[in-house]
């Protein structure tokens, strides 16, 4: 850690960070997007299996990827899943476009994103005070996805870089996503301070090469791992004394 230990940028989680996609479960979510994908396979004109089939098999898939990586730390892209979901329920693809296939099972969850109140002003107050900011967080869904979801609610334009893992094919804990957006921002660890919301990801992870993590407290997860942190917020807004005290 530098002498003074000042910092110079920050980097944010963006999934109940930035703005909360957990306004219902990931249970209910999976389940609205896999209806959302059969409804539009049924206007493709291919023979489709049962629903019930098919919403088996792209639980069965998902759910095993999460243990997957979970162990690896590799991500996969989604068109990767929504293939594999698609074979397991016996559909052949035969030219679908995968990219629209996408974008719809995407819709569903992008329906019922919503923003935090006081991410707008914090980013402008951060972006006043000269820091360099930046987005690394954990999705399976396109870069591009995540950016629209940034830019409909007024967030994009505040950010040097935005990382994600379906695009790096690292997920945080991992060091290479940190690293590359470390490299991108041309800081060093010491340099900038981490938010995040969960504590092996967001918390653990950066440590290891001593990038400074602050959580983010969201009632739906389990904090029982514990770690030692800068700082513990409860909204964003409590992040600007933490950062006022290392600038």
């Amino acid at each position: 850690m530098a002498a003074d230990g000042k910092i110079k940028g920050i980097l944010f989680d963006m999934g109940s960070t930035l703005l909360e996609f957990e306004n219902h479960s990931w249970d209910e979510l999976d389940g609205r997007s896999i209806s959302a994908a059969f409804e539009f396979l049924k206007k493709s004109g291919e023979k489709l299996p049962e629903f019930a089939r098919f919403e088996k098999s792209f639980r069965q898939v998902l759910a095993e990827y999460w243990i997957s990586t979970d162990q690896t730390l590799e991500e996969k892209p989604l068109v990767h899943l929504l293939e594999l979901g698609l074979l397991r329920a016996g559909f052949e693809r035969n030219g679908l476009n995968m990219e629209e296939l996408g974008r719809v099972f995407y819709q569903p969850i992008r329906n019922q994103i919503s923003e935090y109140d006081d991410a707008l002003e914090v980013l402008e107050r951060l972006q006043g005070k000269k820091l360099v900011l930046a987005v690394v967080s954990n999705s399976i869904f396109p870069r591009e996805y995540h950016l629209e979801d940034l830019q409909t609610f007024g967030l994009a334009p505040f950010f040097r870089t935005a990382l994600f893992s379906s695009e790096v094919g690292r997920r945080k804990p991992h060091p290479e996503i940190f690293q590359r957006a470390l490299s991108a921002l041309s800081l060093r660890p010491e340099e900038v301070i981490f938010i995040g919301d969960r504590m092996r990801e967001d918390v653990l992870g950066p440590q290891k090469l001593g990038i400074r993590a602050v959580l983010k407290y969201h009632p739906k997860r389990d904090y029982s791992l514990g770690a030692k942190t800068l700082a513990q917020v409860s909204c964003l807004r409590e992040l600007l004394p933490v950062v006022e005290k290392h600038i």
